[in-house]
């Protein structure tokens, strides 16, 4: 395994450095600060009715209604940080059209809000400190990452001259009084078909849309310029924005955002091989179409995080950059079928083709150069350098094998398990290095190579003894 530029070094002085090489120089940014001694404690109480309603032979209806009152409070603070009241409705429906079962149409349409979560407000919550960055351009040269050698770089670049922004975590962010709780609508049809006695298909369609995502604000009124800059790695030349006052932000409110949207579209089409004494099978096709113009992964909007000016246009005017494909393999085709064999052993196996994973090149604002740097004094801003999804990792194939057996010993039952996982040594990325500035520790370039990958062939035996 070699280490790459730009990974965290910590030590245990309270602080940490990352090193982003620009050629002939190496950015390096120190952080200091930043400790987190918050509890928050959240209750939810929770109520839901639902009803299943058969209106005649052919169509069946599934209505509900979800009631949630979510609330944090947290040490040091007097009443709630935060609370919710909200409703959830549920409908589904089934229509078969002869009454026989053999063709069904269905659809649903529900909202589901997420978990409550106390990470998601820490910058809400008395008790943090507040953390301070540092950056210092120094000539490149050949840096042993031992513990007295960060320590010597951190306090190197960690000297007043050098601060460029500091988190004010000290003080808790307020939270705006008409904020709604995130979470997503699904809309999903379908149809379902049987094809003789032996197989059924089933196409069905969801839309997914989120809301209500949280955003870290700042309330000062700021005037910008835009201007061009290329980028030393790839050469390509963006806009960005030069903040022209110097009206501070210190008043800043955690609200949701009016700007950032995401929508996921799926087709799904499943062939089924009704399962019998010696075989079954399900094969499958999924389309997949996700775009949203939120920064970086798709866990931060799972987990709810803020996100701070994130878009290289501080206006939030939509960006062309920032609107594109992310967090989806375009095209996932699935096959999974047991055979039942003589003498009670079982063959089983599943076969995953999905296309690679849509990525752009991106950057943080504090991976540009001072002088041509966007003002920001909260966050650190993501920027994208080309159009998002303009790249994709590869094609995968993973393959998965098991056999088994069961041997009856009197009363009990002695299971025999023999799995060969990634059959093929297919690749697949789970993660994609899209910082162009990144390189091994042998001076190559770590853009667009895999930052984790699937587990190559391996095999595992499992015996299990039932009584």
């Amino acid at each position: 395994d070699r280490a790459q530029a730009g990974e965290q070094k910590e030590y245990s002085g309270g602080g940490y450095l990352y090193s982003i090489p620009y050629g002939d120089t190496t950015m390096w940014q120190g952080f200091t600060g930043g400790g987190l001694n918050n509890l928050g404690i959240i209750k939810t109480p929770r109520a839901y009715v639902q009803d299943n309603m058969k209106v005649n032979k052919h169509l069946y209806l599934n209505l509900g209604l979800r009631y949630e009152h979510p609330a944090l409070s947290a040490k040091f603070f007097s009443g709630d940080v935060v609370k919710f009241n909200v409703f959830s409705p549920r409908l589904g429906f089934s229509y078969d059209i002869k009454g026989d079962a053999a063709t069904v149409i269905r659809g649903s349409y529900g909202i589901y809000y997420n978990q409550l979560l106390t990470g998601t407000y820490y910058y809400c919550l008395p008790g943090n400190d507040d953390k301070y960055v540092y950056t210092l351009e120094l000539p490149t040269e050949s840096f042993e990452a031992t513990a007295q050698n960060i320590e010597d770089r951190l306090a190197l670049v960690t000297q007043p001259e050098n601060l460029a922004n500091v988190y004010s975590y000290g003080t808790p962010v307020p939270v705006d009084p008409k904020l709604k709780l995130n979470g997503t609508k699904v809309l999903s049809m379908g149809f379902s078909r049987q094809l003789g006695n032996n197989f059924a298909l089933e196409v069905n369609y969801i839309y997914k849309k989120g809301m209500n995502r949280y955003q870290i604000k700042s309330l000062a009124q700021h005037t910008y310029a835009p201007y061009e800059w290329t980028d030393p790695w790839l050469g390509d030349t963006i806009t960005l924005w030069q903040q022209t006052d110097n009206n501070s932000d210190d008043q800043l409110l955690f609200a949701n955002s009016t700007w950032e949207k995401t929508q996921h579209h799926f087709i799904e089409i499943i062939l089924r091989k009704n399962p019998t004494n010696k075989w079954a099978m399900m094969l499958s096709y999924v389309y997949q179409n996700s775009k949203s113009n939120m920064p970086g992964l798709g866990s931060m909007d799972l987990f709810g995080y803020p996100d701070y000016n994130v878009d290289t246009d501080p206006q939030y005017f939509q960006n062309p950059l920032q609107w594109g494909r992310q967090w989806m393999h375009a095209h996932q085709l699935k096959w999974i079928t047991t055979y039942f064999g003589p003498w009670g052993i079982n063959l089983s196996g599943d076969f995953h083709v999905m296309s690679g994973q849509p990525w752009a090149p991106e950057i943080s604002a504090y991976n540009i150069p001072a002088e041509f740097r966007p003002y920001r004094s909260i966050g650190s801003p993501s920027i994208l350098l080309e159009q998002r999804g303009s790249h994709g990792s590869p094609l995968s194939a993973i393959m998965n094998l098991r056999i088994g057996k069961a041997f009856k010993i009197r009363a009990s039952t002695l299971d025999f398990q023999f799995d060969i996982f990634n059959a093929l040594n297919g690749k697949y990325y789970y993660r994609v290095i899209t910082q162009p500035w990144r390189v091994y520790s042998d001076g190559t370039s770590a853009y667009g190579q895999p930052s984790s990958l699937f587990s190559p062939r391996n095999s595992r035996i499992n015996i299990a003894w039932r009584f």
